[in-house]
Order: structure tokens, then C-alpha cells, then sequence
């Protein structure tokens, strides 16, 4: 046996499945192609996409797809439709189906003897979305970009659980928490209240959901990001999140729908704060702030960074209208200097 063939035996194979292969599956195996590569698990992980049916046989995906993986920084996928062939079930570890007629096509197909597993892909969703539905029919992208953010989730989750990390080891894992994509959001939140002259009418701060980072600096390449975009006076402590934050703070926005879920879990019945996903504001649509801790350099942090940026610099201008409108309703019917509105936010992350 070659080497070649060898290496490719230790590798924990994958298998996308959609209904024709060129919308849902193909987002599905660009993203986990760039989540094996960010993580530098090459060595561990193998992943194509296939169909149920041949009617797009031989084709691209749909422009829509390829325009999404695009304006999401994946740029160096290509794929040709195939239909899923009998020996697949013997040749991959997974077989993942996007909805529930995907599933009962691949078990009706599957023998007794595979040893694969078909699952839905989105059964690895925190939030308890499972269905990823067929974007095809419609009109525009957005439905693209909604597949494409559930992928994200899904494929992070099934990773975390199954991937034998390699580029960071345990002790490395300890500094994960509060130290990438929270910090970055309060900074671009103060720089934004400073230049917005709103600086009196907003406090925010930021804190973990695990303490795996409690008590350290930002990442280093979280500093560097902010400083290239000219925020040089920034600084912070990690900690986590605690059950007062939740009365203490208007909003806790979380940076995907994993932390989104957690937060939901621990919130006091009595807590009045609203949990929302920071990216809902990102005009873009692109709804999910992916951890790029695991990333090679400094990219995936310079898009958490503008993600960040679109985010607060949209959710601020929505408010400032309720913010004016509400002083000047308190100075006329107080008839005097009306008091300080201030509004809190906490940011989160892992």
C-alpha cells in the first residue's frame, strides 16, 4: 500500500448530501473545507458532496452558492454535481443530509452492512434548527446565506466534538474564552460611542461563557487587528459572564448561535435583558462572527473585526433616533435638564 493510500485510510471521512448538489451541499463541504483548513487538520478530515438525484450532473454549483462562499471570504472552492453512488456508503465515515427527505432517500439506499452514518447535518445545531432547508426556488441570496450560516454552526459544533485538535494543544485550549471576538466587538462598541458622540449614553463591556481565559489579555492578534484599524488605546481582562450580567445589562449579544443558546439557558426568569445575536445588525446579512482562534494569521480576525464594526455601527444608528427622541420627550416633560439614558451591553464569547 502506498503512502499515499495510507494517509487517506487515517482520515475521517465526510459526505454532503442535498437534493441536486448545487446549492446546500456544496456550501456545506466549502465551509467545512475552510473550518479543516483554519484548524490545520488536513491530516484528519476528508470531505466531498454529492446528490440525490443526476438532474445537475456535471455542473457548477448555483451562482448564488459560489456568490455567497465568496462574499464570506471562501474564494478557492470549485466543485462538478455528481449523483451519490452505492460504494459512497462504504467509502465515508458520515454521510450528512440536509433535510429529512435527503435522510429517507440515503437510508433507503444504504445496506446493511455499511458502517456509515447518516445523519442530518443540522442535528449538530446548538439552537435545535435541524433543517437546512433548499434555497433553489428562490429569488435571491438570502436564503443562500441563511444555508450557509447554519453550515457554519453545524460543521464548528461536529468538529469541536470529533476533531483531534494539532495546532493548538491543551494548554493552548486554556487561553479560549473572552480573548478573540467579544473583545474586539467592545472595542469597535467604545470606539464607535466616542466618535458618535454618544459616549454618555452607552456603557459596554465584554465576558466569556466558559473561564478557560479568565484573568488574561486579548489574543494577540485581537490586539493586532485593532490597532491596524487605528483602535490603539484599548484594553481588558477576561471573565465570564455571571448571573448578575443578566440583570445589569439591556442587551448581551452573543457572536453565534451556539453561545446564543448557553445564554438563553442560564438567563434568569426575571431577567429583562434581551440576548440577541450581534451579527442580526450586519447589513451584509452575514449573521454569524466566526472564532478565529484556530486560524492561521490574522484574516479571520480582520473579518471579525468588520463584521463587528458593520454590527455596532448599525445598531447604534437604529438607536440614536430612540435615543434623541427619548431625551427630548424627558426634557419637556421635566422642563429642565433632562438626566443621562444610559443604556449597558455585554458582549460574549466562548
Amino acid at each position: 500500500m502506498s503512502s499515499v493510500e495510507t494517509e487517506s485510510k487515517k482520515k475521517k471521512k465526510v459526505l454532503m448530501i442535498c437534493l441536486g448538489n448545487i446549492c446546500r451541499s456544496p456550501i456545506a463541504e466549502a465551509v467545512f473545507q475552510n473550518e479543516v483548513k483554519k484548524r490545520g487538520l488536513q491530516d484528519q478530515w476528508k470531505v466531498e458532496s454529492a446528490a440525490i438525484i443526476g438532474y445537475h450532473t456535471g455542473k457548477k454549483p448555483d451562482t448564488r452558492a459560489r456568490d455567497t462562499l465568496t462574499k464570506n471570504g471562501i474564494t478557492d472552492y470549485s466543485h462538478t454535481a455528481r449523483k451519490i453512488e452505492l460504494d459512497d456508503f462504504d467509502k465515508y465515515d458520515w454521510i450528512f443530509g440536509m433535510d429529512q427527505e435527503n435522510i429517507k432517500d440515503l437510508l433507503s439506499r444504504k445496506s446493511m452492512t455499511s458502517q456509515a452514518k447518516v445523519e442530518l447535518l443540522g442535528s449538530y445545531n446548538p439552537s435545535g434548527t435541524i433543517i437546512i432547508r433548499d434555497p433553489y426556488y428562490d429569488s435571491d441570496s438570502a436564503g443562500f446565506q441563511k444555508a450557509y450560516d447554519q453550515c457554519v454552526t453545524c460543521i464548528t459544533a461536529f468538529l469541536n466534538k470529533y476533531s483531534t485538535r494539532n495546532q493548538y494543544d491543551a494548554k493552548d485550549e486554556s487561553s479560549h474564552g473572552n480573548s478573540c471576538r467579544s473583545p474586539m466587538a467592545e472595542a469597535v462598541f467604545q470606539d464607535q460611542i466616542r466618535k458618535m458622540d454618544l459616549i454618555d449614553f452607552w456603557e459596554v463591556e465584554s465576558a466569556a461563557i466558559l473561564d478557560y481565559h479568565v484573568g488574561n489579555d486579548p489574543e494577540p492578534r485581537a490586539t493586532a487587528t485593532l490597532q491596524k484599524a487605528g483602535i490603539t488605546d484599548y484594553s481588558h481582562i477576561a471573565r465570564k459572564i455571571t448571573s448578575d450580567d443578566f440583570y445589569k445589562f439591556d442587551w448581551i449579544f452573543g457572536m453565534d448561535e451556539y453561545i446564543i443558546d448557553v445564554l438563553y439557558k442560564m438567563q434568569p426568569e426575571n431577567s429583562q435583558a434581551k440576548i440577541e445575536l450581534l451579527g442580526k445588525y450586519d447589513p451584509s446579512g452575514i449573521i454569524i462572527i466566526r472564532d478565529p482562534l484556530f486560524d492561521v494569521g490574522n484574516a479571520g480576525f480582520e473579518r471579525a473585526f468588520q463584521q463587528a464594526f458593520r454590527s455596532v455601527h448599525a445598531f447604534l444608528e437604529i438607536h440614536k433616533v430612540f435615543l434623541i427622541s427619548s431625551l427630548y420627550y424627558l426634557y419637556i416633560y421635566s422642563k429642565r435638564d433632562c438626566p443621562i439614558l444610559r443604556i449597558s451591553i455585554k458582549l460574549t464569547s466562548y
